[in-house]
């Protein structure tokens, strides 16, 4: 009873609040008992318009109930110019519901940018890369391939905690930025000749990915063989939103073909601010049935460190903690990584192949990448059901002890995967 009069006694106060006023509002309501912070909320053109009527080209910004602005942005997911989601993070108190104003303004406001997709390229391969926000691969990308076409070998994403970057060839590997800095950094990454396989000023690249999936590559697993996303007819990549509170970019791959079928693949990836998180949607065509997806932690270093916390009843998590970065003047650095899958979609859990750290470093391929169709290794794999016409997704995390001192142990790293676990088993909800 004390839960639902909190709530009740929240939602009366903030109504009262702001009965001095027409300006529309919108309740968010936080079902759990605990607080959440930087917690995101998306709403869509249409309940925007619900709210505030037309729209008669002004644009809808949010405020709280001291009438401070709250940082948001208007993207346009379907690239049509125009946009389709108003995107924002609130603080919400354990049990609680609170209003929020929605106002329109003349001119769209602009907040300081703190996630980002990037990917910048050099015609020439002579490394002066320059932004692009779009790419159609070429068809002669396959393995990498040196001087370097793509900075860092592929598009990247990025937050004010953590970064990524998956390779645009036919490895369509992952893997970790690891940053030291809050600042935006995969712009000056890999630019100049610099090495970011070594420490630097804003972190490193933290993983070795060799044949592994690295962090989150995806693959199919298919009577009992394990197929990485590999060679394909196409390869398109496409910046659709960055800003002040999220990064929503989009691959597509074309006619990859698996043991005698031939799939078109879509992976959607978000990061938001403040989160040690990436976020993948995968769409499949070309299954008449359920086809088990793989992605998966790389495991070179941590054979014998992984586990399978149990977060809550409504995901499944594989998680490693241990010394297992690239860093070579500091073999004794922490990182943990972890998937977290909700378990409507999930199959289970399996070890790909082992080979060695050692072998990887000697091995030419591996030591670059793999060949087209080698086989997936040393790979803690998580299993998924892709039904046809559906999507699922998934949650990479990372958490570095130099982001972060909380990662200095291995509970610290736990308890950021236990809160968002919790998160995903309970959303919040708005009116």
């Amino acid at each position: 009873m004390k839960t639902i009069a909190n709530l009740i006694f929240s939602s009366v106060l903030g109504a009262v609040l702001f009965s001095c006023t027409s300006t529309p509002s919108i309740q968010i309501t936080n079902p759990s008992d605990f607080d959440r912070l930087a917690e995101p909320v998306v709403m869509t053109r249409a309940e925007v318009m619900a709210k505030v009527g037309d729209l008669n080209g002004k644009f809808p910004i949010v405020k709280d109930q001291q009438n401070k602005e709250i940082p948001s942005q208007l993207d346009d997911i379907d690239l049509d110019g125009k946009w389709d989601e108003l995107a924002f993070e609130v603080n919400l108190k354990a049990n609680s519901a609170t209003l929020y104003r929605i106002t329109l303004v003349n001119v769209a406001p602009e907040y300081e940018k703190t996630t980002q997709f990037y990917m910048a390229k050099s015609e020439t391969k002579n490394n002066d890369f320059k932004k692009i926000t779009s790419e159609i691969r070429p068809a002669d990308h396959i393995d990498p391939c040196y001087p370097m076409l793509y900075q860092y070998e592929g598009f990247g994403w990025e937050n004010n905690k953590v970064a990524f970057r998956s390779y645009f060839d036919s490895r369509n590997g992952k893997d970790i930025f690891g940053k030291k800095t809050e600042e935006l950094v995969l712009q000056n990454t890999g630019q100049g000749g610099k090495n970011y396989h070594k420490m630097d000023d804003w972190g490193m690249d933290l993983i070795k990915v060799g044949s592994s999936l690295g962090s989150g590559a995806i693959g199919i697993e298919k009577e009992g063989q394990l197929y990485r996303l590999g060679l394909t007819a196409s390869a398109k990549f496409e910046t659709i939103t960055e800003g002040p509170v999220r990064a929503i970019g989009r691959a597509t791959y074309i006619g990859w073909t698996v043991d005698g079928d031939t799939y078109d693949v879509v992976e959607t990836i978000s990061i938001w601010k403040d989160k040690y998180n990436y976020t993948s949607e995968i769409a499949l065509s070309g299954n008449s049935k359920p086809v088990t997806l793989i992605t998966g932690i790389v495991n070179y270093k941590s054979n014998s460190q992984v586990k399978y916390p149990t977060l809550n009843t409504e995901v499944a998590c594989v998680e490693t903690f241990a010394p297992q970065t690239e860093n070579k003047a500091d073999r004794s650095q922490l990182l943990g990584m972890a998937i977290v899958v909700e378990k409507n979609n999930f199959v289970g859990f399996e070890d790909a192949p082992n080979t060695s750290y050692e072998s990887a470093l000697k091995n030419k391929h591996q030591k670059h990448g793999v060949k087209k169709d080698e086989p997936i290794t040393d790979t803690y794999l998580v299993k998924m059901n892709l039904a046809p016409n559906k999507t699922v997704k998934f949650n990479y995390f990372s958490g570095w002890e130099l982001t972060n001192s909380d990662f200095k142990t291995e509970q610290g790293f736990l308890d950021v995967l236990a809160l968002e676990a919790d998160k995903l088993a309970e959303p919040i909800t708005t009116l």
